[in-house]
């Protein structure tokens, strides 16, 4: 007989990044400087990101070597989050109380920030003319990622605890030039990711969805009383949650299975130590492939305009599941008794029982998508001292409507198969876009500065569905910039950018419950609360240097 446990892990693949929910603010400084307007002005090697086809505007070998350090600022209110409602409570959609003002021990901390404060990132590319025609190159970026972390006592760490996205793409590329006037480049994508994510398990709201079920599938259909159950039962209803039909039960009575069934759900209620506290983690590597086109037209000596396309790319996710369960201890008495029926060796600690017969650490599986984006982009040299530039980028997030992870079967100590149904978290994003324009100003032949502004409309549809892995909304970024020419084969751009996100809500409720499952596949999780918050003062510092050569 096979056990179906209905817990999900809940994941989110996401991060606290740009637009489409996974970009990066910065691939390349010399694009920041001007907020990524500058697609199409093809001024050293990093343009193969952006449009493949400008790298035919490159007539030596280019090195570009970017690096940028993001700070990242942010508050949370906590709006009266919930915990797991009571099974077969169809009366209130809400659970208990968690926050500050909650009832909660472990999820009672304030909201606070986000951390970590300062992340990293780089990139590297290369460009070389095979012939007059024809132009080679490579780059290594990160296409997206992010990283997040709350307190692991926040009120909303039965959602996320902390999560940590990096990708990495390696994307050889080549570029032919017809003529003055036209030029097209493909390249290809190799993506590698890692994806680290950790959350608190909500006990006291899962004993009664976990051991429910393990309770109910006791392999016997009668149960005579003995001492130990006749003081199991007794606990319980002097607690009363037992009937007082049940509670008049003598030792040596045989119960029958309906009554076994009957007591199994408010047994359950009453197993865990409410003290007590648990997590999990998933930890999980993958790769993908995609491709990235492009054209770049030259309307004049002074002036072009440039298509891009850069395709989905399916990463998918192999790794494994860890559950921290030494803290997760049964009531005395009632809970130890309980947990030594259901074990066959007659172990009293609940975190070995979970761990054996319910939550086996097992293999994780997922598939990511990264949206495709198509690009439209103009540079125009206004006179020797001004370049006017602008970019439209359509994103095509909807893509994401929502994200799951399958668990691999495992075996009990008695070689029952455990199956823990897939994690599904819905998304319902929309397609989103981005669009920036940019200026450059030529100070004399050595020196140049750069401003933009780039506006970004997020995916997210609504607060029903912001988690809070992904504080995302609308975002703003300003910048400012210089390229210095040190000689003729060296030089250097510098970037500032200033990232605002717009204030945001979310009211994000896990809807599926133990008896009223959220598909009709009857996969679904105990974790049934409301993450009820508030985000807000939302913004980060992006700088970036880039070295650039040519020979």
């Amino acid at each position: 007989m096979k056990k179906t446990t209905k817990f999900v892990f809940l994941l989110l693949i996401a991060s606290n990044s740009n637009a489409g929910g996974i970009d990066l603010p910065s691939i390349a400084a010399s694009h920041q400087a001007s907020a990524n307007s500058n697609g199409a002005e093809a001024a050293d090697a990093s343009v193969l990101y952006y449009n493949p086809a400008g790298m035919s505007y490159l007539k030596q070998r280019n090195i570009s070597i970017s690096g940028s350090l993001i700070t990242f600022r942010g508050k949370v209110k906590d709006n009266g989050s919930t915990g797991t409602p009571e099974p077969f409570d169809n009366s209130n959609e809400e659970g208990r109380p968690l926050g500050p003002n909650g009832e909660d021990p472990y999820a009672s901390g304030g909201s606070g920030s986000f951390w970590p404060k300062l992340l990293g990132l780089g990139s590297f590319f290369y460009t070389a003319p095979y012939d007059d025609n024809i132009t080679l190159g490579v780059g290594v970026f990160s296409p997206g990622g992010g990283n997040i972390n709350y307190k692991n006592d926040w009120s909303g760490a039965y959602q996320v605890d902390a999560i940590a996205l990096e990708l990495i793409n390696i994307n050889p590329s080549i570029a032919v030039r017809f003529d003055e006037k036209h030029s097209i480049g493909f390249g290809a994508s190799i993506i590698g990711g890692h994806l680290r994510y950790r959350t608190q398990l909500d006990a006291k709201g899962l004993q009664p969805y976990l051991l429910q079920e393990a309770l109910s599938e006791l392999n016997v259909d009668t149960l005579t009383v003995t001492p130990e159950i006749q003081d199991v039962i007794t606990s319980a209803c002097k607690i009363r949650v037992l009937i007082d039909a049940v509670c008049g039960i003598k030792v040596g009575e045989v119960l029958p299975r309906p009554i076994i069934d009957a007591i199994s759900s408010p047994l359950a209620n009453v197993i865990v130590d409410p003290s007590s506290r648990a997590s999990g983690l998933i930890e999980m590597y993958g790769y993908g492939f995609g491709y990235n086109l492009g054209y770049m037209y030259g309307l004049s000596d002074r002036s072009r305009i440039g298509l891009s396309f850069r395709s989905s790319s399916k990463i998918n996710f192999r790794g494994r599941s860890e559950w921290y369960l030494d803290d997760l201890k049964a009531r005395p008495v009632v809970g130890t008794s309980i947990v030594s029926l259901l074990n066959n060796d007659g172990n009293q600690d609940l975190g070995d029982f979970l761990g054996d017969y319910l939550l086996p650490e097992t293999t994780t599986k997922a598939v990511f998508n990264v949206p495709a984006r198509l690009s439209i982009s103009y540079f125009s040299a206004l006179n020797d001292k001004t370049d006017l530039m602008l970019d439209y980028t359509f994103i095509k997030s909807s893509i994401l409507d929502e994200l799951a992870v399958g668990f691999g079967i495992e075996e009990d100590s008695n070689g029952k198969r455990v199956i823990l149904a897939d994690a599904k978290i819905p998304l319902k994003w929309r397609d989103s876009y981005k669009a920036s324009l940019g200026i450059n100003h030529h100070i004399n032949d050595a020196t140049t500065l750069k401003a933009g502004f780039q506006y970004d409309k997020t995916p997210i549809p609504s607060k029903e569905f912001r988690h809070p892995a992904l504080p995302e909304s609308d975002r703003y970024m300003t910048s400012l910039g210089f390229n210095h020419r040190i000689n003729k084969n060296l030089s250097i751009d510098g970037a500032y950018s200033l990232l605002v996100f717009e204030d945001s809500k979310s009211e994000y409720r896990n809807k599926c419950r133990f008896n009223n499952p959220e598909d009709s596949s009857g996969s679904c999780t105990g974790i049934g609360g409301t993450f009820r918050g508030e985000f807000s003062d939302t913004y980060a510092n992006i700088i970036s240097l880039q070295i650039n050569s040519r020979y």
